[in-house]
């Protein structure tokens, strides 16, 4: 076990702050650090077999950079829709009020199929897809 403590504890410095130049933010970067490392440290037998465990965690921690930033978009493009969507209706502010607490009370991924089928329009297959 002590192999991956050092390890994290060597790596974790030069990641978190590149990530968060990565991504322009520090705790974001420190965030997927964690996440990264905490994969590595799941996977340790076959990690430490690399030929590069750092490269790995690296690659691990770019891409969970790069999922959360197309979730970023996705979600302002669906806010964008929803928004223009509500300017050119006249619904019942109530309801709106109500379906938006409704969804934002569902999980995280619930939430996700949620706006992407009925929000953002995409069919069925998309969602399950994404």
């Amino acid at each position: 076990m002590s192999d991956v403590d050092d390890f994290c504890r060597e790596v974790w410095p030069g990641l978190a702050s590149s990530l968060g130049l990565y991504c322009h933010d520090v705790g974001v970067g420190e965030e997927l650090a964690q996440e990264a490392l905490a994969r590595a440290w799941a996977r340790w037998d076959q990690v430490s077999r690399m030929e590069s465990p750092e490269a790995w965690v690296y690659r691990v921690g770019l891409n969970l950079a790069r999922s959360r930033f197309r979730r970023s978009r996705a979600e302002r493009r669906a806010l964008s829709r929803l928004s223009a969507d509500e300017a050119a209706r006249t619904a019942n502010h109530t309801d709106t009020i109500a379906v938006r607490e409704a969804v934002a009370g569902l999980s995280e991924r619930r939430r996700a199929a949620v706006v992407l089928r009925y929000f953002a329009d995409l069919p069925a297959t998309t969602v399950a897809d994404v």
